[in-house]
């Protein structure tokens, strides 16, 4: 693997992950399904976009949280061996190149967990509307 293998940040984030006992055993398209999410958010799309891409896997039923995927007890400490290691063996991947703060991904996955838990854990809707999204139940 090597950073001309990989544009996107999805399938880094899997093989990454797998570092991690607990994710084992969480299927290759669950775990690269989150790593879409996180993508969208390091690619800085908009709550609607963002939105949009959680619903679609909502409609597979393949929108996961972290506990989900294998990510829970010492979370903060999992997702910092994941970060450590997308650097090390990703690091030069486009998607990492506008960051320099070293929690950028661990920002992004709490934020895909929270976008998962909003819309497909809370039964959320999202409807786009021209102003943004719009949360229904």
């Amino acid at each position: 693997m090597g950073e001309k293998a990989f544009s996107g940040f999805a399938h880094p984030f899997y093989h990454s992950s797998r570092i991690i006992k607990e994710t084992r055993d969480t299927l290759h398209g669950e775990l690269v399904a989150f790593g879409l999410i996180m993508q969208a958010i390091l690619e800085r799309k908009s709550e609607a976009q963002i939105a949009e891409i959680v619903s679609g896997f909502q409609e597979l039923k393949v929108a996961f949280t972290l506990e989900e995927i294998g990510i829970y007890e010492q979370t903060e400490e999992k997702l910092q061996t994941i970060s450590d290691r997308i650097y090390e063996l990703f690091g030069g991947i486009r998607i990492l190149a506008d960051y320099e703060d070293e929690r950028a991904l661990i920002d992004a996955a709490y934020q895909a967990d929270g976008y998962v838990k909003k819309v497909w854990k809370g039964g959320g809707i999202c409807q786009w509307l021209e102003n943004g999204p719009e949360w229904i139940k």
